[in-house]
């Protein structure tokens, strides 16, 4: 994977304008990304792609991911991708702009609009894509065992040491967002107009979500 955490936005600004055969665009960083590096394109002012520089992640992640993507698409308002490329060695993801705005906190009529489209989400079918499951998703052992130092945390492993996780196995499967959060969701007024950031969508257990 790249661990490179500069982008060099004068030369992406001329790989994108390649890309989509479009002069003049700056860009504008998003607050929103965490590990990865998110940019606002914009010609003149308005808004008119997302580009995602993937600081961590393979091109062949990326593909993945967006192929995945691709799919929800078709069900939910999920950003198109219009192109994906290596720019100094950082897998690029161009996608369409889903306008509205973020809340901290939802009102009822929006939470009640989250899980239908959560419900939504988990029935749209793989279609015999092939997407591996990970079977320790909730293994937390080797996660625990980096943080030694936190709060009583001999009392926290032997509870979770103690857990009888037989039950997993049991669990619904479907396509999952992964990571469900206020900071994912775009509404305009109580409908949600955008369900972003997709990097941990994958085949897995419903409960994650």
């Amino acid at each position: 994977s790249s661990t490179i955490t500069c982008v060099n936005e004068k030369t992406l600004i001329e790989a994108l304008e390649k890309k989509l055969n479009i002069s003049g665009i700056n860009l504008s960083p998003s607050i929103h990304g965490g590990d990865n590096k998110v940019f606002f394109i914009k010609k003149d002012s308005p808004i008119i792609g997302i580009a995602k520089c993937y600081t961590k992640r393979t091109l062949k992640e990326v593909e993945k991911n967006s192929k995945l993507s691709h799919l929800l698409h078709k069900e939910l308002p999920i950003p198109h991708t219009i192109d994906i490329f290596i720019h100094d060695q950082i897998p690029i993801i161009i996608q369409t702009f889903l306008p509205g705005q973020h809340y901290e906190y939802l009102n009822p009529e929006q939470l009640d609009t989250v899980a239908h489209n959560m419900a939504k989400m988990h029935m749209v079918r793989l279609n015999n894509v092939d997407f591996t499951i990970n079977t320790k998703e909730f293994d937390y052992s080797d996660l625990l065992k980096l943080c030694p130092d936190f709060p009583d945390y001999k009392f926290i492993f032997q509870l979770y040491e103690s857990l009888d996780l037989q039950y997993v196995n049991d669990l619904p499967l479907s396509i999952i967002h992964g990571d469900f959060s206020c900071s994912n969701i775009l509404f305009e007024d109580n409908k949600i107009s955008g369900i972003i950031d997709l990097d941990h969508a994958r085949y897995s257990y419903r409960l994650t979500d």
